[in-house]
């Protein structure tokens, strides 16, 4: 089993941007089918480019989430291991790697670190969209007012807003205060500026992630999408992993690569405070409401799984095979490329030094990809990671 595709809102997308609707089920089509021909094959090759191409175009952030496994209190920001990845690259290497794929219109989405800090971002988002490409984005919010109007005036295709819960819990989570305030004010500048444009894009997402800190608000966090509106809430359980995969991951990157995986240590039993009654009641609550919004709650588990999902993170609940390797590639601040966008300690080029489709199927990543097909299409750390359970 793979992440369920949300075919509601692929639906409602389809009428009032069609022009979104055709990338959108090619990569449907690429993670959901033909990735398991590649699989079969098991040459590690992947017979298509990718079609998602993510950039992590900064690490600079001005929150520090306690969830977060790059500032929290365990992130790999923290130590020397992730120090060169406060190096960021030129926007006219970004302008390069989009001309070298623009023909074939891949989604870029674009994170950090929070994204807005990375000094060309306007000026990037907007080359994307000049070239027909999907353009996508993940921000805490806390610039998107300053830039509404040129963000619907370019017509970005989506922007996702983190959204932790009321104010207090919202700070709280953040590490900051006024920082729901800010979200806020970006959200609803958004939606209005849409409004006086009179255009459907960008959509816009809020993204929560369940914290013990959270865990018991989920409700009064929907009711806060009754203010802002948004076209699609997003709630994650949460990516997380235990001592024990961990070191069971470390050996056999070990044995594979040569090299000691790092970054699962910022996401190790995290979540053993949060109260699941409370969590399961609350989620109980927001299913048997009706919302004027579309929700989805990644994974996509039944109630009744919900406690087991903390409680054994080696439990897969049927997700089967890990499909991102083989459709999508992540590029770090630095311009390292890497195999996962968590983990992301295998490095299999660089932008700098290498054109990014010549990197896709050279021999790091298709090393990674063998490995996968060997271990059935799961690594221990794959448990709990949005590369298999997300999207």
């Amino acid at each position: 089993m793979r992440s369920k595709l949300p075919f509601k809102f692929i639906y409602n997308v389809f009428f009032k941007t069609p022009d979104i609707i055709l990338p959108m089920l090619r990569l449907g089509l690429r993670k959901y089918l033909t990735v398991d021909w590649d699989y079969k094959r098991g040459d590690g090759i992947s017979s298509k480019p990718p079609l998602q191409i993510s950039l992590r175009i900064t690490n600079l952030c001005n929150h520090r989430c306690a969830v977060c496994g790059q500032y929290g209190e365990k992130g790999y920001m923290h130590t020397t291991n992730g120090k060169h990845l406060f190096n960021t690259l030129d926007v006219e290497v970004y302008k390069k790697l989009v001309d070298e794929v623009a023909y074939y219109k891949p989604l870029f989405y674009l994170t950090g670190g929070e994204p807005f800090l990375y000094p060309k971002l306007m000026e990037l988002m907007k080359y994307i969209k000049q070239k027909g490409c999907l353009a996508t984005l993940v921000t805490n919010g806390s610039r998107l007012k300053d830039n509404a109007k040129q963000i619907v005036n370019d017509e970005w295709d989506f922007v996702m807003v983190s959204l932790d819960g009321p104010e207090e819990v919202h700070d709280r989570c953040r590490g900051v205060k006024g920082a729901y305030k800010s979200a806020i004010d970006g959200l609803i500048a958004l939606r209005k500026e849409k409004e006086m444009q009179k255009k459907a894009k960008p959509y816009i997402l809020t993204s929560t992630t369940i914290s013990k800190v959270n865990a018991d608000v989920l409700e009064k966090t929907f009711e806060i999408g009754n203010k802002v509106k948004p076209d699609y809430m997003i709630v994650y359980l949460s990516w997380f992993t235990s001592e024990e995969l961990g070191k069971a991951h470390s050996k056999i990157i070990k044995k594979e690569f040569g090299i000691e995986p790092y970054t699962w240590k910022s996401y190790t039993n995290r979540y053993n405070e949060i109260e699941l009654d409370s969590l399961v009641s609350a989620i109980k609550r927001v299913k048997e409401k009706k919302w004027p919004f579309n929700y989805l709650i990644i994974p996509n588990i039944p109630l009744k799984d919900v406690k087991d999902y903390y409680k054994y993170p080696a439990k897969m609940f049927g997700y089967s095979k890990c499909a991102a390797p083989f459709f999508m590639i992540d590029v770090m601040p630095n311009g390292d490329v890497v195999t996962c966008r968590d983990y992301v300690d295998i490095k299999v080029g660089n932008i700098t030094e290498k054109p990014l489709l010549e990197i896709w199927n050279d021999k790091g990543f298709v090393k990674f990809r063998k490995l996968l097909i060997k271990r059935k299409g799961l690594l221990p750390i794959c448990s709990r990671c949005c590369g298999l359970m997300g999207y």
